[in-house]
């Protein structure tokens, strides 16, 4: 039987920036030509690439543990044997210190619209690390040995960087907010203000997208201010940036007796953390002020943190 308590908090921030260079007579300002929006929210949310992500695991583990690929189930006195066979644990007769430092070496190459780019994210990993408590048996007595270990161990390290950039002539990020607005329908320039709090109604309260001219109120179309400029091009990158792992904290414990039967059992405690970071950038290539849209800056903030007893 296994006692299993399960505590997960993800949870998804994205603030829009976007600055511009010319403003519409309806929605006039204070400062001529040059404006500052920010529009921040929070939302809860999961999404399904979060199962491939935690599922996959890399070979971890003492020096020893690795030099054998990680074939530790029929062997023991490896403070390993904690994550694999707790039983293997019965063949210490004395104590143990175990420290297993590791450097990941992460290497990025990325192509958009025929331009390649490499980023580089090495970390710091530590792998199966701890204390051994172990101890023969008295004479006279069936129990040959026992051991009580605490152990820590690394099972995946979620540290990342990528990058990549290039100039588009065919589709601007905006036109993803258009296309919600088609679908629902809609026509009201105040529910697309306010109904679409993490998609369009970022976008169209920075202005990045906005009313057709022409148009009333619950009959507007809409349209993008960067499209436009599609036939000199949008310079667009986008940086993904992450950081976290997953971290098993083990009490584990075996006994040998009469060195033939082996017996033994592991609490594990794995902690998560994630933390990603996208920030995607549109620009005008001309850089001309008379043009209706400058640049414009999304960023997507994702926190998932959880716990789990087994």
């Amino acid at each position: 039987m296994k006692l299993f308590i399960a505590f997960l908090q993800p949870w998804m921030k994205r603030t829009l920036l976007i600055w511009e260079l010319w403003v519409p007579a309806k929605r006039k300002i204070s400062i001529p030509f040059l404006f500052i929006l920010v529009v921040a929210s929070q939302v809860n949310a999961q999404e399904p690439s979060d199962a491939l992500r935690y599922s996959w695991v890399v070979p971890n583990g003492t020096a020893r543990q690795q030099a054998i690929g990680g074939a530790m189930g029929s062997l023991g006195g490896d403070i390993s044997s904690a994550y694999v066979n707790p039983a293997g644990l019965g063949f210490y007769k004395t104590g143990d210190f175990v420290v297993t430092p590791g450097y990941n070496f992460s290497n990025n190459k990325s192509t958009f619209l025929n331009r390649t780019e490499t980023e580089k994210k090495n970390s710091f990993n530590l792998g199966t690390s701890g204390v051994v408590l172990g101890a023969g048996g008295r004479r006279g007595s069936k129990v040959s040995s026992s051991a009580f270990v605490i152990a820590v161990n690394r099972s995946a390290n979620l540290n990342n960087s990528i990058l990549y950039r290039g100039q588009n002539t065919s589709t601007s990020y905006s036109q993803k907010f258009l296309e919600e607005i088609r679908n629902a329908n809609e026509g009201d320039a105040n529910n697309v203000a306010g109904n679409y709090p993490y998609g369009s109604s970022l976008a169209f309260n920075t202005y990045w997208i906005d009313t057709i001219g022409g148009g009333s109120n619950g009959n507007f179309e809409f349209q993008s201010r960067a499209t436009p400029l599609l036939a000199t091009g949008l310079l667009q990158e986008n940086t993904l940036y992450t950081t976290g792992g997953i971290t098993e904290l083990a009490f584990g414990g075996g006994a040998s007796f009469n060195d033939k039967i082996y017996v033994g059992g592991t609490l594990g405690i794995p902690f998560l953390r994630y933390d990603r970071l996208s920030t995607f950038t549109e620009v005008d290539a001309t850089d001309n002020p008379m043009n209706q849209f400058n640049f414009a800056t999304i960023e997507e903030n994702l926190t998932t943190s959880g716990m789990v007893l087994i």
